[in-house]
Formats: structure tokens, C-alpha cells, sequence
């Protein structure tokens, strides 16, 4: 089973930082890593984000720390 798969992260204020990926994947575990950095190759500041992880009738947000 195949499904469209995004995964972004969000500021605290809710702007788009960066989007993970935007696609159709398979079933199944998947792993994503995000590189501190703006969509336009800029460091994020220290502090907390969100990601939201979304697939099909899926959808869950998280939050996540990134450290200086």
C-alpha cells in the first residue's frame, strides 16, 4: 500500500521551516533526518520546533529541541 507522505517542520509560531519530504511511500518505517537548517540552507536558532508527520488519513505532530 502506497500513500502521499509529507513531513515538515514548524516554528513554535507555526511557519514551515523546512519540509522533509513530499512524496508516495510504501508501508512501513521510514527514516527522515533534518539538518537544522531553513528550506534555504540557513541554520535554525537553538530553541523548540514542531514536526507533523503526515500520511493518508494519518497525521501526528511532535515536538523536538535543537540544541546550539
Amino acid at each position: 500500500v502506497r500513500s502521499e507522505v509529507i513531513v515538515e517542520v514548524f516554528d513554535v509560531n507555526g511557519r514551515r521551516v523546512n519540509t522533509l519530504t513530499r512524496g508516495d511511500l510504501a508501508a512501513g518505517d521510514h527514516v527522515f533526518e533534518w539538518n537544522g537548517r531553513h528550506g534555504d540552507g540557513r541554520r535554525v536558532s537553538p530553541g523548540l520546533y514542531l514536526y507533523r508527520m503526515s500520511a493518508g488519513s494519518f497525521s501526528a505532530t511532535r515536538k523536538l529541541t535543537v540544541l546550539p
